[in-house]
């Protein structure tokens, strides 16, 4: 089933809502009230090249954000095709599984939508309460309110990622519908779209999933990245959330090399001790990139842990 809803009854009134929320009706006001005051905005940088703007939460906002998550927004029937860091009894439902989902195929087509989570108004999280939770319009203020700062959706709150999933939901579900109809598959890990194929695909074929995308984001106001738009075939490394998908779920040879050479920075830069925070930052940071290595090549990825734990920071006493 392609379609989105909502699998609970509606919640109708603010009782129930702080109920549900575990805070009382004047907190609820309170935190309201202020909620742009709990947000902490920082730049973090992009793999790119240049920075993209996240926020750290503060409670009680936070813990509010949780139980929204936890309580209503996992509790949505959330099709196959969206891969954006979904709750899933089945199986996880992250960037590998969306690469796992195009392995195989002779053409993939990826498209990423520019500046998504700011370009997600207050206004299309306010619709997707009112409309596919279907809550009463007090209820579905009291929501986008606490879910959204200065008017957008803040990359790094808990509640941010599942609404970026349900943005589309009065579109994509025909979207993927039409791409299955010509016998393509359709994926989107949060602004990622990749559409593939295991035929060949023509040159009226390729127009055709390009237009359909872009006429589905230009209906909610977003805009396609043409610096991200790729077209694969199968005579060469093909990528999906840059891991390579022609046999199976890899990390590129190129990133490959980069963990090792990262490695081998981590054990330098041990050895000078200069700076321990600078040090424990860098050492965390490739830490983090081997253990996801490690999901796809364990036995390269299992000597370079080793490599790391003889070079663990110093900890302070």
């Amino acid at each position: 089933m392609n379609h989105l809803y909502y699998k609970n009854r509606p919640i109708a009134s603010i009782d129930s809502l702080t109920r549900l929320l575990c805070i009382t009706p004047k907190i609820l006001v309170q935190v309201v009230s202020r909620a742009d005051c709990y947000y902490k905005p920082h730049n973090q940088p992009k793999k790119g090249g240049g920075f993209r703007e996240v926020v750290s939460v503060a409670a009680p906002l936070k813990d509010i954000q949780r139980r929204i998550k936890s309580r209503i927004l996992e509790h949505v029937h959330y099709p196959g095709y969206l891969q954006g860091g979904i709750k899933d009894r089945n199986a996880p439902r992250d960037y590998m599984a969306n690469a796992r989902f195009h392995v195989g195929a002779k053409v993939i087509i990826n498209e990423d939508i520019a500046q998504f989570f700011p370009s997600v108004s207050a206004e299309q999280v306010y619709a997707i309460w009112m409309n596919l939770f279907q809550f009463p319009a007090e209820i579905a203020r009291y929501l986008t309110a606490l879910t959204t700062w200065r008017g957008e959706l803040p990359q790094g709150a808990a509640t941010s990622t599942y609404l970026s999933n349900l943005v589309l939901w009065r579109d994509e579900p025909g979207v993927v519908e039409a791409m299955q109809q010509h016998g393509f598959k359709y994926s989107r890990f949060v602004d990622d779209m990749t559409v593939s194929s295991h035929d060949k695909i023509d040159a009226s074929g390729k127009t055709f999933i390009v237009v359909t995308l872009k006429k589905m984001c230009n209906r909610q106001g977003f805009a396609l990245k043409r610096n991200k738009h790729r077209i694969y075939s199968s005579g060469q490394p093909m990528l999906v959330n840059n891991l390579a998908v022609n046999a199976k779920v890899s990390l590129a040879t190129r990133e490959r090399s980069k963990i090792r050479a990262a490695v081998f920075d981590c054990e330098n830069a041990f050895k000078k001790q200069l700076d321990v925070k600078k040090y424990r930052e860098l050492y965390d940071r490739t830490l983090g990139r081997v253990r996801m290595m490690h999901r796809m090549h364990r036995k390269d990825a299992s000597t370079l842990l080793q490599r790391l734990v003889r070079c663990q920071p110093i900890m302070n006493l």
